[in-house]
């Protein structure tokens, strides 16, 4: 099954050992055992190291990336014309953020209709099914 992860599932396990977080980290663990094939915008990378950077320290937030960059099974999709271009139709149908708008741009680019998310922005998109991790899991 392919799906499409928001930073927020790479950045809760590295700053929290709450049980969301573990839940977190069992998704990126299906994504490295091949059971779930993960795809993210390339920009992912960047909002993962600086947040794990602003709340720990610079060199947890590189490891961080490197950590994702090594991870098997997950597509990095870089922010191509088109998908900008999407982005900013998004950014005015549904009232979102840039960074958001770029991930449902991705989202659409590559045919996805499931996000792992916390944001419940991604909410405001008829088309995309945010399911909660530990839900979605169970159905794995």
């Amino acid at each position: 099954m392919r799906v499409y992860i928001d930073a927020n599932i790479f950045i809760l396990p590295v700053i929290s050992s709450s049980s969301r977080a573990s839940t977190m980290k069992e998704v990126l663990s299906e994504v490295e055992g091949g059971n779930l094939s993960g795809i993210t915008s390339s920009l992912t990378l960047d909002e993962v190291v600086w947040v794990v950077r602003c709340e720990t320290d610079e060199g947890k937030g590189i490891a961080t990336g490197r950590d994702m960059m090594r991870l098997p099974n997950l597509e990095f999709v870089p922010p191509r014309r088109r998908i900008l271009s999407t982005a900013l139709n998004q950014m005015e149908k549904h009232q979102l953020k840039p960074r958001d708008a770029i991930h449902s741009a991705t989202m659409k680019e590559r045919g996805l209709e499931t996000i792992l998310s916390d944001d419940s922005d991604f909410d405001r998109i008829d088309w995309i099914s945010r399911p909660q991790a530990a839900e979605f899991l169970r159905k794995l």
